[in-house]
């Protein structure tokens, strides 16, 4: 067979072979679509199975840190979280801080109050002895003094009370009481008289600060 005659037979040969199987493409495609979903579901389980974890760690922390607002527990409650027993130290150490001895043994300055008090001409009747009261639930200690004023206003009294807070490192505001005289001693005329004379108020003034059973 002469060379031009085996060159037309392999052209014949190629043009009558089979073109490929549409089904083969087909094929190939779907392997490649479920390895990819495989590969898709694994990284959805995987991840699934991380938020399950950290939403169980979540739950977890705030049984023992406690939720929402940064509050402490009532007064007379034992704090039942670490968040709330944090609070409570750190207003521990925030009252106490320049808590000391600071008129002969005396915890409460009894005459910085009454500067205070004379600074908006507030007159003092009475400032009682200081007093201790032990909260043995929440383990602290409260030092507190009792002053009472001579007949006064409201506008007055807020300011005194804002000044001991403001001024002092360690006093607060643990109380105070007060009434308004009665109408006609104290009437209401706009533009002049507000109608807010008070009789002797009481304002109780102190600092809580931690203690042991030892103590």
């Amino acid at each position: 067979m002469s060379d031009a005659a085996a060159d037309a037979r392999a052209t014949d040969d190629a043009a009558t072979a089979a073109p490929p199987k549409s089904g083969d493409f087909v094929r190939v495609y779907v392997i490649v679509m479920a390895l990819m979903a495989c590969v898709l579901g694994w990284f959805w389980w995987r991840h699934e199975a991380e938020a399950d974890e950290f939403a169980k760690a979540n739950e977890r922390a705030r049984s023992v840190f406690g939720d929402g607002p940064a509050g402490s527990a009532a007064n007379d409650a034992r704090p039942t979280t670490i968040r709330a027993l944090a609070v409570g130290v750190l207003k521990y150490l925030g009252t106490s801080a320049g808590a000391g001895k600071t008129e002969e043994g005396i915890n409460i300055p009894a005459q910085t109050i009454r500067d205070r008090a004379e600074g908006i001409g507030l007159k003092i009747r009475e400032i009682a002895a200081e007093t201790s009261n032990k909260n043995a639930a929440k383990r602290y200690e409260e030092i507190s003094v009792t002053v009472t004023f001579e007949p006064a206003d409201l506008e007055a009294l807020a300011k005194f009370l804002y000044n001991i807070e403001a001024t002092s490192p360690n006093l607060r505001i643990l109380d105070f009481r007060w009434d308004l005289k009665p109408e006609k001693e104290n009437q209401v005329v706009p533009g002049s008289q507000p109608g807010h004379l008070i009789n002797r108020p009481q304002v109780k003034i102190g600092f809580r600060r931690p203690y042991t059973t030892s103590r």
